[in-house]
């Protein structure tokens, strides 16, 4: 019992640790609850927003993006814009559903690598 737990908490130790090495941005929503399970540095750095668990936080903060983000059918894509110092950043942002606990939630997982990035300057 005690080696399948510590083999479980080694389990979730790489796969956070994958996580945070990938270069997209991973954010993880619950859709019940309303907080942010996962954000990896990634998605924080295209956020320009320190990793947070609260959704309303990033809702305040990006209202376009959340618009989005809380209006995708599961399995659907949609571009969100991002302003940042006037420069206008489109991202793709992607969803899926899953179930854990019997909670569903949405992850979105947007390109960070700026080759990927498409940035207009603002007018």
């Amino acid at each position: 019992m005690r080696f399948a737990r510590i083999e479980k908490e080694s389990q979730l130790r790489l796969f956070k640790t994958i996580i945070e090495k990938l270069a997209i941005g991973v954010l993880v929503f619950d859709t019940e609850s309303k907080t942010i399970a996962i954000m990896n540095n990634s998605a924080s750095k295209l956020l320009n927003m320190p990793n947070t668990k609260y959704w309303n936080r990033l809702k305040k903060r990006e209202p376009n993006f959340a618009c989005i983000v809380e209006s995708l059918e599961f399995g659907g894509r949609k571009l969100a814009t991002l302003e940042e110092q006037g420069m206008k950043k489109e991202l793709s942002a992607s969803s899926f559903r899953f179930t854990q606990q019997n909670t569903a939630a949405v992850a979105l997982a947007y390109p960070y690598q700026k080759t990927l990035c498409k940035c207009i300057k603002a007018l």
